[in-house]
């Protein structure tokens, strides 16, 4: 008789908020719909597609398009089903077995997870120190961390990731979902460090979360391997067509993320000028991201009391993260916690 191993009995599942909110600042999306552009542009694209046949399974145009716009080689790309397919196929392909994961704490849960599915031992360290200095004294073979850090907010500097690459054999793996919003890349170091995979997404900036399209950035050779041991065609062709449309107006893509940033920053203002929310102290802390973390002792009090006025957020254990929204969204925020300040 089949019997499933305990490790495999104790996994708890990612469990989305799937109830119905009429204004969503928990899962950090972007507020802005595709404009009309790139709607004409897919809907072309869409009486194109011969759905009886298989999309191209590299998804050969896309990558040129997102190649171009972070400016490195179409042959240091390949496209995912979401940037989290590719974490889960990197931990996949060049973790050994019983290797060393190093993730730093708070950040992206799913790190470990996919980690501990190849049964990886994993170390999950405070940011204290450097990267390089955490590293040394963990001796992983593998280290995960979100850049700027998903929950938040933090930017590692880029001179540290090149310090830590320097200073360590280990696979780095720098998620920077959240970079389009911030200056501290480093995926145009790609093809100097055989031991650095950048990870991004359109999720965020691209706006277009629904349709799951993702990126690993790294050497050729590294993309190679992640080519080769990729599911065939995991990107399908209406999504691979959806990007294709975003990315091909550079220049909306690009406004988009301003207003992201400028969003944000407004957010932040308004944010910061509450001092208490239902009598708790009630601290914003800077963000690289298109999001703001909020130190505050009534989390999830204050996420009840936004989810009975229609409004989601993501709270932790004396942390609130709120994602920026539209001007007015924002507004009706800030009227809801000024008004229990």
């Amino acid at each position: 008789m089949f019997k499933l191993e305990q490790r495999l009995q104790n996994f708890k599942p990612y469990e989305p908020d799937t109830a119905e909110y009429r204004i969503r600042f928990d899962v950090n999306e972007s507020f802005i719909k595709p404009d009309k552009g790139a709607c004409e542009r897919f809907a072309s694209k869409l009486s194109a597609i011969d759905f009886n046949r298989y999309p191209d399974p590299y998804c050969f145009k896309l990558t040129r398009l997102y190649a171009d716009y972070l400016g490195v080689n179409e042959n240091q790309v390949v496209v995912g089903n979401g940037s989290d397919e590719l974490l889960s196929l990197i931990a996949t392909a060049f973790l050994k077995d019983n290797g060393k994961v190093l993730t730093l704490k708070p950040d992206f849960p799913m790190y470990k997870f996919y980690s501990s599915l190849r049964r990886a031992e994993v170390c999950e360290e405070e940011k204290k120190g450097t990267l390089a200095e955490i590293a040394k004294k963990v001796k992983p073979d593998i280290i995960f961390f979100s850049n700027p850090c998903n929950p938040t907010g933090a930017v590692i500097k880029k001179e540290e990731v090149l310090n830590l690459l320097k200073e360590t054999s280990a696979l780095v793996v720098a998620d920077e979902a959240y970079m389009d919003f911030c200056g501290e890349s480093v995926v145009s170091y790609t093809k100097d460090f055989n031991n650095l995979i950048v990870t991004r997404t359109l999720s965020k900036a691209g706006g277009i979360a629904s349709a799951r399209v993702g990126f690993a950035v790294a050497n050729e050779e590294t993309i190679s391997v992640l080519k080769a041991v990729k599911s065939p065609y995991n990107v399908n062709a209406l999504s691979q067509a959806f990007a294709e449309a975003v990315l091909e107006d550079k220049e909306q893509f690009l406004k988009n993320i301003a207003l992201i940033k400028a969003s944000k920053e407004s957010l932040f203002k308004g944010l910061s000028a509450i001092k208490t929310v239902l009598k708790s102290p009630f601290t914003p802390q800077e963000s690289g991201a298109n999001f703001i973390y909020i130190k505050t002792d009534k989390s999830g009090e204050i996420k009840q009391l936004l989810k009975e006025k229609g409004m989601a957020v993501r709270a932790f254990e004396g942390f609130l993260r709120i994602n920026a929204g539209s001007e007015s969204e924002n507004k009706e925020l800030l009227e809801v916690l000024n008004e229990n300040s």
